[in-house]
């Protein structure tokens, strides 16, 4: 995604009201999920990762996001 189209995803959840609330952005990208923050630092994030690593763990405290170490990009595309 370019930066003009997370700008204006970041835009539309703000006009609908959910980036307080009601909404979590779920996202197999880091950096989509950084730019997202750098936007927003209400809207609910969370990184689908296939593991947890003390790396990892920091970027998910430093961006205050979700992580879920479970589904790696195959297993989500499989439910």
């Amino acid at each position: 995604y370019t930066d003009a189209e997370i700008a204006d995803f970041v835009r539309q959840l703000k006009l609908n009201n959910l980036d307080t609330g009601g909404c979590i952005v779920i996202s197999f990208s880091e950096d989509v999920l950084r730019k997202i923050r750098e936007l927003s630092e209400s809207i609910e994030i969370m990184w689908v990762t296939y593991d947890m690593t003390d790396e990892k763990l920091a970027k998910c405290i430093e961006l205050r996001m979700h992580i879920d170490p479970q589904y790696s990009h195959d297993t989500v595309n499989r439910l």
